[in-house]
């Protein structure tokens, strides 16, 4: 999403009738939706792996479920997952792009979230929790996005 922010950004857009300046409009909203809530929601729970360093499942035995806080490096990095987050702030990113298919696109995504339990690499509680700060930092930052949208929309009515 990086590289097509910056792609559009060195776009001449005066050159573009206002058609295609709609269009590269809504692409680089949107991969700006997008690039935005991975990169916040994973910063979010890089340092919530440090705080709570939760051992992993394969650790199981020896550390239990406990949290062991601010513990550092992989083995200590379960809660919450890295990989849900991910995908939580995908799926929820696609179901504001396409909303008329909202249920399936949040089933595979959870199902793929899902699937780090079933690798053995998460608790139950890890998934649930990284898919949750994935998926609310994408709504938070359409809202966010929707917002000055409105406001600017505004501002452009009361010039006129």
């Amino acid at each position: 999403m990086l590289g097509v922010i910056i792609a559009l950004t060195a776009v001449d857009w005066r050159r573009l009738e206002t058609s295609g300046r709609l269009r590269l409009a809504r692409t680089y909203a949107y991969a700006c939706h997008l690039f935005g809530a991975v990169a916040l929601a994973g910063i979010v729970t890089n340092i919530l792996k440090v705080a709570f360093g939760r051992a992993r499942p394969a650790l199981l035995e020896d550390y239990g479920f406990a949290f062991r806080l601010a513990r550092f490096g992989d083995q200590f990095a379960s809660f919450p997952s890295g990989h849900s987050t991910t995908m939580g702030a995908v799926t929820a990113t696609f179901m504001v792009l396409a909303p008329q298919v909202r249920l399936p696109i949040f089933i595979v995504g959870f199902c793929l979230a899902l699937s780090r339990i079933v690798v053995r690499a998460h608790f139950p509680s890890d998934v649930l929790a990284g898919f949750t700060i994935g998926f609310v930092t994408s709504v938070v930052i359409a809202r966010f996005m929707a917002c000055l949208l409105y406001t600017s929309d505004a501002a452009d009515d009361s010039l006129r």
